[in-house]
């Protein structure tokens, strides 16, 4: 399971088992990360930062690793293609659209609206 949680006013993003065994803590910088999601072969986790000045998402290896920045556009909650070929996400806090981008890095562009923040999910069959 992977969570954001706020200690000593500094969120981040923590995975644990789903016995409650081996927390740890996956981000440390004194910014916001929040939001996390799996991608579908649970190699990696996409979060919400606002390391770079703005909220975007950035994603790092489950297992820890360097974060690499995927969203430029601002990006608030995402979640990963089933078949790992597209990023879905909303690119603010109360967004009402949907955009994608592809994994390897592309043009973001716009797929549903309008839609409620928190109220998506990805499916087999799409949105």
């Amino acid at each position: 399971m992977a969570f954001d949680y706020v200690e000593d006013g500094n969120r981040d993003i923590y995975v644990i088992g789903a016995d409650g065994a081996e927390l740890r803590r996956l981000t440390t910088e004194h910014s916001v990360e929040a939001r996390p999601s799996w991608s579908h072969d649970g190699r990696w986790i996409y979060f919400r930062s606002d390391r770079s000045g703005i909220a975007q998402i950035w994603k790092m290896p489950a297992d820890g690793g360097t974060p690499m920045q995927v969203t430029r556009g601002g990006g608030f909650e995402a979640i990963e293609s089933r078949d790992g070929k597209l990023l879905y996400y909303v690119k603010s806090h109360g967004g009402n659209s949907i955009w994608s981008v592809p994994i390897g890095g592309g043009e973001e562009v716009i797929v549903l609206q309008p839609v409620m923040q928190g109220h998506w999910a990805v499916g087999y069959k799409g949105i």
